[in-house]
């Protein structure tokens, strides 16, 4: 497409260094870097760079085709770990060759079975996403097919406090009803349920989530009145002991209390679940409390407010 001069100059002037104008006696010739296609206004001198129209190269003839995989575990702990195919499979083109298949990590060939690095020094989970490319005994190839994600657990969680105490508030541990496990056991998705002793309006229930391995789907933390009649209470999820600063699904008062969680790499619902991942440490924190108009209420002045608490089974 030919411009004058002018309008040349005028589209150089909105693009900067991403146009090239070369300018002849007769004519101008218009180079867009690193531009598909464009749009453009003379009269005003501007112009829109396009970019992505570009149609993907079809694979080869004779390549594998409508071929699916996935990667098994989708989850380790914290030390890392072997990551190999678990599925694959194609249902058209060449007849693909297990021996040339090519696990792709964040799309860089790796050997089968890969191996996960460490995350033991680190206080967040780390995801990677795998591919699979297909390919027959001649070495020809189809296009590359997503293989799912794992997640390596963090190692690093904050430690509960040596005081015994959230502030100026006493440290309720649970105890378990359901069960032979000690008090010191934490939830294990198992709908055991923990109980609180002399749980009152100057104390704070913390019990202790230990998110297992390789598992993937929704549960939930519930918490309610034990031989007592219902208190208003308000509950915090929280990878910190001792944090009351969460919201959203990270946090409900009421009564009766019913956290969903989802446990895996990627959440299904942001606005509903709260998100763990294989591995972590998480902390439930209750208070025999209410926030209403006026501010936060205390609930149990006379004490023997009890609470049970209790994780659901994994839902997948």
């Amino acid at each position: 497409m030919k411009f004058p001069a002018k309008q040349l100059l005028a589209f150089a002037a909105v693009f900067g260094s991403g146009l090239a104008v070369s300018l002849g006696a007769a004519a101008a010739t218009l180079n867009i870097i690193g531009c598909d296609s464009f749009s453009g206004n003379p009269e005003t001198g501007t112009i829109t760079c396009v970019t992505g129209s570009t149609t993907p190269p079809s694979p080869p003839a004779g390549a594998p085709s409508g071929c699916t995989a996935s990667v098994s575990p989708t989850s380790l702990l914290a030390t890392g770990g072997p990551v190999n195919l678990a599925t694959a499979s194609c249902t058209s083109g060449g007849t693909p060759d297990d021996s040339k298949t090519k696990l792709k990590r964040n799309g860089v060939v790796v050997s089968r079975p890969d191996t996960l690095p460490s995350n033991s020094a680190s206080s967040t989970a780390k995801l990677y996403t795998y591919s699979a490319q297909f390919c027959t005994s001649d070495g020809i190839c189809g296009a590359d097919v997503a293989a799912g994600t794992v997640t390596v657990a963090a190692g690093v969680t904050t430690p509960p406090p040596s005081t015994g105490s959230c502030g100026n508030l006493k440290l309720i541990n649970q105890f378990l009803v359901d069960g032979g496990r000690s008090t010191s056991d934490p939830l294990t998705f198992d709908q055991a349920r923990y109980v609180t002793s002399g749980f009152d309006g100057s104390s704070v229930a913390v019990a202790t989530i230990k998110v297992p391995a390789g598992v993937i789907g929704a549960t939930s933390v519930e918490v309610r009145e034990y031989t007592a009649q219902a208190t208003g209470r308000r509950v915090w999820l929280s990878k910190s002991i001792c944090d009351f600063t969460a919201t959203g699904r990270y946090y409900q008062g009421a009564p009766q209390v019913k956290l969903p969680i989802w446990i895996g790499a990627s959440n299904p619902d942001p606005a509903y679940y709260a998100l763990m991942q294989p591995g972590e440490t998480w902390y439930v924190m209750v208070k025999n409390e209410s926030l209403g108009y006026f501010g936060v209420t205390n609930t149990c002045k006379s004490g023997g407010c009890e609470a049970s608490i209790k994780a659901g089974f994994i839902s997948p």
